[in-house]
């Protein structure tokens, strides 16, 4: 029996190091991409998923919930598994 070998590095799909740091220069280059595609149809309220949704001037929860029965800040990554 014969074991097959799995694609070169050539063949490989993704991103290379270089290709990953001319994407992402810095942290707030890298939020706004994950907040684009975290929230492709418009922000939403992790907590209740409401749709009124404001920044805040908060500094480490840049967004605020406006429904009077949440109300609660939250950022980007908030209810997801890079939260903690």
């Amino acid at each position: 029996m014969v074991k097959q070998k799995g694609p070169g590095k050539a063949f490989r799909k993704g991103l290379s190091v270089p290709e990953f740091f001319r994407m992402f220069p810095d942290d707030a280059a890298a939020e706004a991409w994950f907040v684009d595609h975290r929230w492709r149809s418009g922000m939403a309220c992790p907590h209740c998923g409401s749709v009124d949704v404001r920044a805040a001037k908060h500094r480490t929860m840049p967004y605020r919930c406006r429904e009077k029965v949440c109300g609660k800040h939250f950022r980007a990554k908030t209810g997801t598994f890079m939260e903690s």
